[in-house]
C-alpha cells in the first residue's frame, strides 16, 4: 500500500530526481545503465565480515536486524514513464541507506 501511494503522489518529485540526475555525470551514468542494488550486488554475509565501524557492516547489519531485502520490494507499477519508474525503483532500493547514514530509525 505505501509502495502504491509512493507511485501515484511521487510524480513531481521523482521528476526533480531525475532532472538532478542527468545534470551529473554520474547520474546520468546510472539513468543509462539503470543498475539495481538487490542480492545481486549485496551479499549480506560479506558485508558482516567487514570492520564494525564500516558503512557496508552497517547498512547489512540494519537489514538483517529488520529483515529487509532489496528483492521483496514492491516494483513500481503507476508510474507510466519507463525512466521515471527506475528513479523511484532506485530511491526505494536506496531508501534504507538514507536511514544508516542519517540515523534516523525506520518504521518497523
Amino acid at each position: 500500500m505505501v509502495a502504491a501511494f509512493g507511485d501515484v503522489t511521487a510524480y513531481y518529485a521523482v521528476k526533480n530526481i531525475r532532472y538532478k540526475m542527468l545534470q551529473d555525470e554520474t547520474g546520468r551514468r546510472i539513468l543509462r545503465e539503470k543498475p539495481r542494488i538487490d542480492s545481486s550486488v549485496l551479499n549480506f554475509q560479506e558485508l558482516q565480515k567487514l570492520p564494525t565501524n564500516t558503512l557496508g557492516y552497517i547498512y547489512s547489519d540494519y537489514m538483517i536486524r529488520n529483515k529487509i531485502s532489496n528483492d521483496t520490494r514492491e516494483p513500481v507499477h503507476y508510474i507510466d514513464d519507463v525512466e521515471l519508474a527506475y528513479v523511484m525503483q532506485r530511491y526505494r532500493e536506496i531508501h534504507d541507506f538514507n536511514h544508516v547514514l542519517s540515523g534516523i530509525p525506520g518504521i518497523t
